[in-house]
């Protein structure tokens, strides 16, 4: 789950992001001020010079380009303004909120002490260890297919496959490999249900290996089914990854996927 503390340092990136970005903007921004008026039901637009130019110069059509710049630069400018008082709201409720996050009291006792305390809130490790100790009823791979394993001995469907869970191994990613879902009365596998630690959000990754078979494909698109009908959408909790006899899946892809959605 995401904390509060998280929650802060995230806004103010998106801030200093929105304020680096609007500078670069602002640095070729034309000078003058927009005046905007309404006449007869129709908009006008003025470009007035300096303080003393009250009326300013009309704006025609053909020179519109030149209001615009003008306009942007304004909302630029406002933006900047409501970024920095936002950055400075930051910076005083930061020094309000404790030192020491209620995450981490348990982490900051003795070794003697932890072992005599229950926590009320489990940590990022105790979340995981727990997560990965359930047990589930693994989906078994037929005998005649040819035998993969992975890094962790656990047997699997293919060579993509095999990339997949050993890339999720080594970058420490928890995985279970076709845990059931229970999605009505409808029950599915995912090839690979994963945890993103620090958010405590499960994702299931599915990887279609025979897109350019038209009797997969069709299975694909009603297994795609089946999980939105479900509640359950790509780039929200599914992860989607797919290879032809022509384009193959790469670990390289496959770690730029995990990044994104799981670390």
């Amino acid at each position: 789950m995401i904390n509060v503390y998280d929650f802060l340092e995230q806004r103010r990136q998106y801030l200093e992001m929105l304020i680096r970005d609007a500078d670069r903007a602002l640095e070729t921004a034309p000078a003058g001020n927009l005046k905007v008026c309404s006449h007869a039901g129709r908009t006008q637009y003025y470009i007035r010079r300096n303080s003393s130019d009250q009326t300013g110069s009309y704006v025609r059509k053909s020179d519109i380009e030149k209001a615009c710049a003008l306009a942007q630069r304004d909302y630029l400018t406002n933006l900047k303004k409501s970024a920095y008082a936002e950055l400075g709201a930051l910076d005083a409720l930061n020094m309000k909120l404790p030192k020491v996050r209620i995450e981490e009291v348990y982490e900051k006792l003795s070794a003697g002490r932890k072992t005599i305390v229950r926590p009320l809130i489990l940590t990022d490790e105790m979340y995981r260890r727990t997560w990965e100790e359930m047990e589930y009823d693994q989906k078994p791979v037929p005998d005649l297919l040819t035998e993969y394993y992975t890094e962790r001995r656990e047997r699997v469907r293919s060579k993509s496959e095999v990339l997949i869970a050993n890339t999720l191994f080594y970058m420490d990613i928890p995985y279970r490999y076709e845990c059931p879902l229970k999605l009505g009365r409808q029950l599915l596998h995912p090839d690979f249900t994963v945890l993103n630690t620090r958010t405590r959000k499960e994702y299931f990754w599915e990887h279609f290996g025979m897109m350019d078979n038209a009797n997969y494909a069709e299975q694909v698109v009603e297994r795609m089914n089946l999980y939105q009908k479900g509640g359950i959408y790509p780039g929200e909790q599914l992860i989607i990854t797919m290879e032809s006899s022509r384009k193959s899946l790469s670990t390289k892809r496959i770690k730029e996927i995990a990044e994104h959605y799981l670390k």
